[in-house]
């Protein structure tokens, strides 16, 4: 068998040797996942040392079919020995934002079986044309954020995306190369979805790599803005100036301080950042605002921030980084563990 790119080539999985003796593999019965598992365990075949693969399927309980795609994971798992479970979400459905609420509930499924068997990293099979899809979805909404290939959920259990840089036509030629049998999604194609509607539009490839490099310097200007200036002082949090500006550090700094303060789980919007920081820029003090559940008032030092009356006792008994608690990716993970050191909050895991 001849790999179509290097990201097919079963050593780019060694990166996994080091995560334990069990990984979860999410498998749905579709191309993507199906493709996924064939190569890790061909991967795994070859070098030992890489943690014993559990294949998860989720059934949503959304449509009818699904039994036919699980049928072919299950028959993958017997051919080659492997453990295979299906786990169901259960309980009612939301009659809006279903597919952000069946996506959390997926993960929260596979997390609890990652739990059980002492996994520490679920493998999913998001693409590069995954990636193009989802930056489409978020430049309308003015973000510009890729999807990462390591991902923190809910501070225990790491996500991670190991052909998020493989184009979708290269792992049909290995599926068909290997007759591998695959089932197609038919939410894939149903434009009463966005990502379907996206999909549907030619040219939508928005991913650039350099952009990881940009955003990630971003990052780190704006992880140090926070350990230099976010103080508690006499009880009360206080965002210093600072002693040089940086004016696109500290507007992504205070987003995310904004949005954990006020227990959000998205960054503040941007034009509440900017406002933010031009309470540093002259001006008299007492000059404050309103937004993200909390009172910014400017004074000598910097701006002293407070709650509303009507949030006090949420702030006085929430222990989170908010933005982070669900989904923290990895390239973040210094930014949310100094927002939590600075606010006196529990850090999140150190490594992976």
């Amino acid at each position: 068998m001849t790999f179509v790119t290097a990201h097919l080539n079963p050593s780019f999985f060694d990166r996994y040797a080091n995560r334990g003796n069990a990984i979860v593999i999410a498998v749905s019965g579709g191309g993507d996942s199906m493709a996924l598992l064939d190569l890790y365990w061909r991967a795994k075949i070859k070098n030992d040392k890489l943690p014993a693969p559990t294949i998860v399927s989720v059934d949503h309980g959304l449509r009818d079919g699904f039994a036919i795609e699980a049928a072919l994971v299950e028959n993958y798992c017997q051919k080659f020995g492997l453990p295979w479970q299906l786990v169901r979400w259960e309980g009612e459905k939301p009659a809006t934002g279903i597919m952000a609420a069946a996506r959390l509930a997926r993960y929260r499924l596979l997390a609890n079986v990652a739990l059980e068997i002492g996994a520490q990293t679920i493998l999913t099979g998001h693409t590069l044309d995954d990636q193009n899809e989802t930056m489409a979805m978020r430049s309308l909404r003015g973000q510009a954020r890729p999807m990462e290939q390591e991902v923190l959920f809910a501070r225990q259990t790491w996500i991670s995306r190991p052909l998020l840089l493989t184009s979708r036509r290269d792992l049909r030629t290995h599926l068909a190369h290997s007759q591998i049998a695959f089932a197609d999604d038919p939410t894939n194609v149903d434009v009463r979805y966005e990502r379907a509607r996206i999909r549907s539009k030619p040219g939508t490839a928005v991913f650039n790599p350099e952009s990881i490099v940009l955003q990630d310097d971003l990052v780190q200007r704006a992880t140090r803005f926070i350990a230099l200036n976010v103080k508690i002082e006499n009880k009360v949090i206080v965002i210093l100036r600072p002693e040089a500006r940086d004016i696109d550090a500290e507007v992504f700094a205070l987003r995310y301080l904004a949005a954990t303060l006020g227990g959000y789980i998205y960054p503040a919007p941007a034009t509440t950042g900017k406002r933010l920081a031009d309470l540093f820029g002259n001006g008299q003090n007492g000059t404050a605002f309103t937004a993200q559940r909390c009172r910014y008032a400017r004074i000598t030092t910097g701006i002293a921030v407070t709650p509303e009356a009507r949030h006090a006792a949420r702030m006085q008994t929430t222990a989170e980084i908010s933005p982070f608690e669900v989904f923290c990716p990895l390239s973040l993970l210094p930014l949310a563990n100094e927002l939590a050191q600075a606010l006196n909050q529990p850090k999140f895991i150190l490594s992976h």
